[in-house]
């Protein structure tokens, strides 16, 4: 190599030494790498400028083949050496990403590594059917002639003897790839053969048709080049190269979220282990701001610089060594996993988003507990049945579905601990529940009854004329879990086993600062004539501040009444879209009419508004109990307030920033989700460990259960 800056480090495999060059550090960093492979008789400055074409994201190093400028290894072939590459890069590069870039003979090199660290092959030219080399082949010959030492690469790679040219060919390597490949091949074609002044492309166009039907190729053509494209198409495959790896980032970006998402919401200490770790640690912020989160290259590493035990440690690809840095009964999360475990964890399992875990024995052993969770009325419901169920999956001692109704009840040993959660069943009348509870009791569930609103209010908002004909309905189940301390004293006259879990957020990303032009949101289902009459009332702050732009989400009568041109009108949206627009936004209206029953709703739009950095200006029943008045909201008392609290809110940016960000303290520090996971979970297991308590008060409560359940045989 003829930059002096680079240097070679060995790594000794099962077939030998193989030396790779690289700027100092980069075998010690964490950054991702790009590993190129030259080809089979590069010179020594082929590459070695690949460090200033990617920039200082990546740590480029250079491979040469062996024999060529390095060591020749026990066996001959490109099998042998991508084995050996593959046993370099798990070593080398442990707990790193890797894109390995190959060139003509080192492009099939790379195409055969099998590293689960491989994000994604570049491969330049690869020749893969040798018999149509017609342009070099003479050359070949020649060099086995001259240069003995070459016979064995000449003879196995490229498959010229003294008996000829055999059939060699290389699509095998195709197979099974661990990441996505981008073959570049130039644009001048192969055939027919003719005088050139330099070679065309070695990849026929059969070759090239065969090469776009590939799943997980891509196939790019560089203008006027052939074989060598890094040559004569530098710019194009910089572009190339700089918009893989880009994409690689992206990729690892996403597999880190993944991960994050996969971290138990109990686990109090974490490691991330490997390349990068900002998107990950920011990911489990939003979710669980009170993991404390360390990030290290390997985990000899994070043993010297951290000095504890982690409860989970997370990595894209283990090196082997995790183990040593986890707390008994600690858990590795992994997205990428190839072979048994590391030593010292037990067998590989899958988790919620395509990672595998597998825990390191001892502490206390926590049997699984199912949790089936059933959706009957899911219209506005995500933050009391999709969102926790997700968030819930990621915690290693349960077993969470969602399912929606219709729904048969699953298929479960009698003696596993189990819970089924009913939200918002359809059932009325006693005999229908009776039949219901009958199979469930004799199945082993214990059925919770999930509901966030008060039965008379939802039927009184909904134009029903009354309420539901049998309020003893919810009596017939083992237990009730609410989102308010007023649907409790509800329901706790009817069934003693309530749980209140409060309407939480369940992602929190950093507070907003600057928005040029504050928009002002209101969404809002049923809720009555109430919230027309505050739209109207909002002229004088319109007038006030005219180019203020409102979005309003489900409510037409609020739309219609706002005295504005600058207002758009959304239907019902999935709860990420809704939160997607209120994020747009500086200010959020909840108008409530003050009436019987309405104590029992929650504050669940103060919490998505102040999740998103939005001000809440609200009436006070039910959010009064939250908002302190001019610290983390505003409370407009009367109808004639809100038209002046939202002109002042307007016309003072900083005012408005620092009491959407205390409430967005609060959040942070009093409504999360992941706060309330123990809580949730140690319930769900005091019900099961009291189940046969809990039967035979559900007995007493449903008149003829008992003897159904013996019917069937329980």
């Amino acid at each position: 190599m003829t930059d002096t800056s680079m240097e070679p480090t060995t790594t000794q495999t099962a077939l030998g030494p193989i030396p790779i060059w690289s700027h100092p550090g980069a075998f010690a960093s964490s950054k991702p790498v790009i590993l190129a492979i030259t080809g089979a008789w590069a010179g020594p400055d082929d590459m070695i400028a690949l460090q200033g074409v990617v920039g200082p994201a990546w740590d480029a190093c250079v491979m040469r083949l062996p024999g060529n400028g390095a060591p020749d290894l026990a066996q001959t072939s490109i099998a042998a050496w991508a084995r050996a590459v593959s046993e370099t890069v798990d070593r080398s590069f442990a707990g790193r990403s890797v894109v390995l870039l190959g060139v003509s003979i080192g492009a099939l090199v790379a195409l055969g590594v099998r590293s689960a660290r491989v994000r994604r092959v570049l491969a330049l030219e690869p020749p893969l059917v040798m018999r149509k080399l017609w342009p070099m082949i003479d050359a070949v010959r020649e060099r086995r002639r001259d240069h003995p030492q070459d016979r064995a690469l000449i003879e196995n790679i490229f498959g010229v003897t003294d008996a000829g040219l055999s059939d060699l060919t290389y699509f095998d390597l195709f197979r099974d790839l661990p990441a996505p490949v981008e073959v570049v091949v130039g644009d001048q074609p192969l055939e027919p053969r003719r005088i050139t002044e330099r070679y065309p492309s070695f990849v026929d166009e059969p070759e090239r048709a065969w090469l776009r039907a590939q799943p997980g190729v891509t196939l790019h053509v560089a203008p006027d080049a052939g074989h060598n494209i890094h040559v004569f198409a530098a710019r194009f495959l910089r572009d190339v190269v700089h918009a893989a790896l880009n994409k690689t980032l992206s990729e690892e970006r996403q597999a880190e979220g993944r991960l994050a998402a996969a971290i138990p919401l109990t686990a109090a200490r974490v490691l991330f282990l490997g390349p990068g770790g900002a998107t990950f640690a920011a990911a489990l912020a939003a979710r669980h701001p009170d993991a404390r989160v360390r990030g290290a290259a390997k985990a000899a590493e994070a043993a010297k610089v951290a000095g504890e035990l982690f409860d989970v440690v997370a990595v894209r690809a283990p090196a082997g060594d995790e183990a040593a840095v986890l707390a008994e009964g600690g858990w590795l999360i992994a997205g990428d996993t190839a072979g048994p475990p590391p030593v010292g964890l037990e067998a590989w399992t899958p988790g919620p988003g395509g990672v595998m875990r597998a825990q390191k024995p001892g502490g206390a052993p926590a049997v699984p507990l199912r949790l089936e969770m059933v959706v009957f009325a899911p219209k506005l419901m995500d933050i009391r049945t999709r969102l926790p169920a997700q968030a819930l999956a990621s915690e290693t001692d349960l077993r969470v579905e969602l399912a929606r109704a219709p729904f048969n009840l699953p298929t479960a040993d009698r003696e596993e601990p189990k819970i089924l959660i009913l939200q918002r069943p359809a059932l009325a009348e006693p005999q229908s529940w009776r039949a219901a509870m009958a199979e469930a009791v004799a199945s082993g569930w214990v059925v919770v009854l999930e509901f966030d609103d008060h039965p008379r209010l939802i039927a009184e908002l909904t134009g029903d004329p009354g309420a539901p004909p049998d309020w003893g309905r919810f009596a017939y189940q083992h237990a009730i879990q609410v989102s308010t301390p007023a649907l409790k004293t509800f329901f706790q006259a009817y069934n003693p086993q309530v749980a209140v879990f409060p309407n939480a957020v369940f992602d929190l990303q950093p507070f907003p600062r600057g928005r040029d032009r504050p928009r002002v949101f209101f969404g809002g289902a049923l809720r009555g004539p109430f919230v027309a009459e505050v739209a109207r009332s909002l002229g004088p702050a319109i007038a006030a501040h005219p180019r203020t732009e409102f979005t309003v989400v489900g409510d037409r009568a609020f739309f219609e009444a706002l005295p504005t041109g600058h207002k758009e009108f959304h239907d019902y949206l999935p709860y990420e879209g809704y939160l997607a627009l209120m994020r747009r936004c500086a200010i959020s209206l909840s108008p409530l009419e003050d009436r019987p029953l309405i104590e029992t709703k929650s504050d669940a739009k103060f919490l998505d508004a102040a999740s998103v950095g939005a001000l809440t200006i609200a009436s006070p029943p039910v959010y009064a109990a939250t908002i302190v008045d001019g610290v983390n909201g505003l409370i407009a008392r009367e109808l004639d307030d809100w038209p002046g609290l939202l002109a002042r809110a307007l016309a003072d940016p900083a005012w408005r920033e620092g009491m959407a960000r205390a409430a967005w303290d609060y959040v942070r520090a009093e409504r999360m989700f992941a706060q309330q996971v123990p809580v949730r979970k140690a319930w769900y297991r005091d019900l099961w460990a009291r189940r046969d308590a809990l039967n035979r008060a559900l007995y007493a409560r449903l008149p003829g259960l008992e003897a159904a359940v013996q019917a069937k045989g329980a």
